[in-house]
């Protein structure tokens, strides 16, 4: 398996152990948030990264970008969500 392979096989088992632990625990618990926090500001923007780029990135390039397109895909989601009328 390739890097990419491995990493984005890592994205998907957090998420699963994730949504696992968030389903399990009712109460907000630092176990909880300790799961959310990446899930929402890190691990999607760290997917998307490593399924645009074809070069390896440097550690804190890779993770600048991480953030700034996990925080942007979270906004664009908050909007969707209140275009279609969901809300939050």
């Amino acid at each position: 398996m390739n890097r990419k392979s491995v990493e984005l096989l890592a994205i998907l088992v957090f998420t699963v152990l994730a949504i696992g632990v968030i389903a399990l625990d009712v109460a907000f618990t630092p176990l909880r948030l300790l799961f959310v926090l990446p899930l929402l500001f890190v691990l999607p923007g760290y997917a998307l990264v490593s399924l645009m780029t074809t070069d390896p990135l440097a550690g804190t390039e890779r993770l600048t970008l991480s953030l700034g397109l996990s925080m942007g895909l979270a906004v664009l989601g908050g909007l969707l969500l209140h275009v279609i009328g969901l809300g939050l």
